[in-house]
Formats: structure tokens, sequence, C-alpha cells
């Protein structure tokens, strides 16, 4: 089957899905088959056809910039694995004139299904630091009167402790699942007791974060992560020759 049979099956309007299919198609894609044949299936009116589609973009980054407006509009999808590859495949395309983008991730930290909250947290913890500003603004600009607002007010690239706290202890879920994010934001050293702090929390989406932080889910490969808020690594000293 040539890939564009591939994309044929998947136009079906009776298509119900096939994960191998997918694969295949993606395989296609890796090999040099035009990305730009994704978009027809990114807009289709078939969940399963566009669930596919959402699931290929997450394996392509800047290639997928031109398709940006399509893959936004999948943040409104019903179904929900849609939603969470949507925000990873606009985490890996954005440029810095996506703000509006960014932001409207930044609103599916109030999502109805958990997965989609916790995959934005995942973006907060993960997102580069000016795609996190951007974020930031556009959601209190899409919501001015909102939890995003406050968020806006009391932003800061390296926020502190005290902050953190509370926003991990404040009333609104939404700030709460902010603080998660900023709590468990990779800063070359990540705070156990920060973790610790999420993991005593009453809400079941800081607990689910923190345990996602301690298996390395939700930091950068090369995170360390200290148990003392004084603990600063030390550059390991050069060989003699």
């Amino acid at each position: 089957m040539t890939p564009q049979d591939m994309i044929s099956v998947m136009l079906d309007p009776d298509f119900q899905g096939d994960g191998e299919l997918s694969n295949d198609l993606l395989s296609e894609f890796k090999r040099g088959f035009p990305i730009e044949s994704l978009r027809p299936l990114l807009t289709s009116s078939n969940v399963h056809t566009q669930g596919s589609a959402a699931f290929i973009a997450t394996f392509f980054w800047h290639e997928l910039q031109p398709m940006l407006r399509e893959i936004a509009a999948l943040l409104e999808s019903s179904e929900t694995r849609i939603r969470f590859d949507a925000i990873e495949a606009i985490q890996q395309c954005t440029t810095g004139k996506d703000g509006e983008v960014l932001g409207r991730v930044l609103l599916c930290l109030d999502d109805d299904w958990h997965g989609v909250r916790w995959k934005t947290v995942g973006f907060i913890s993960l997102a580069a630091s000016w795609q996190l500003e951007l974020a930031v603004k556009h959601a209190a600009i899409l919501c001015p009167k909102s939890a995003f607002a406050v968020i806006r007010n009391q932003f800061r690239l390296d926020m502190d402790r005290k902050t953190i706290r509370s926003l991990i202890q404040n009333d609104d879920p939404i700030l709460r699942r902010f603080g998660a994010g900023m709590a468990v934001r990779p800063r070359c050293v990540l705070l156990l007791e920060h973790v610790d702090f999420l993991s005593q929390s009453a809400d079941p989406d800081l607990v689910r974060i923190a345990e996602s932080a301690r298996r390395g889910v939700l930091t950068g490969i090369n995170t360390s992560f200290a148990s003392r808020v004084d603990f600063v690594p030390q550059p390991k000293a050069a060989k003699r020759r």
C-alpha cells in the first residue's frame, strides 16, 4: 500500500481507527513522504482520522509549523486523547509569533479530563522559557477575569518557594496545577522537597504530578534531584593531562 493509499483509507468516512496503519504512515513520513499530506487528516470530520493524525504529529517538530492552525483546532476536540496529543505537537512546533495558541494550551489546565490537565502541567514543566512566558501572557488575555490573570500577575521564571507553595495550597484548582508545574519545572536541580510537598496535597492531580516527577516523566533528561534547598551542583574537576 502506498502512502497515498493509506491516507485514502483514513479519509474514508467509515474509518474506525487502525494503529498499525497509523504507524505505517508515520514511517512513510519519516522516510520523506511530504508531511503536508497530513493536513487533510487533521481537518477530517472523522475523530478516528483526527486521532491518527494527532498521534503522527507528535513525532515531528518545526515541519508542522505550516499546519499549526489545524493542530490548534484539535484542542477543542471532544476526544481526550486528541487534545492530549495536540498539546505535545503544539509545544514542538510553535514560534515566538504563536502566543495565542500557547495561551490556549495553558487554558487546558481547566480541562475536564485529568490526563489533559496532566499533559498541560507537563507543558509548564518542559516548555522553553519563551513559550511559557507567552502562554502565561496570552492565557490571561484570553481569560482576563480568571485564575489565568492571577497567574500572570505572580509569574516569574525564577518563581520562589514561597510563591510556588502559595499556589499549590490555593483553593483554585487552576492555580494549584500551575504551581505544581512550576514546582517540577527543571532548574538544573529539582528539589525533592517540592515534590514531597505535592505528594501531601489532597488534590489527586497534584499527587499524580508528584509521582510523574519522581519517575522523570515531567522533567528534563539531564535533571538532577536534590533533597536540600542549599544544594548546588559542583562542576566536575578537569582531568590532568
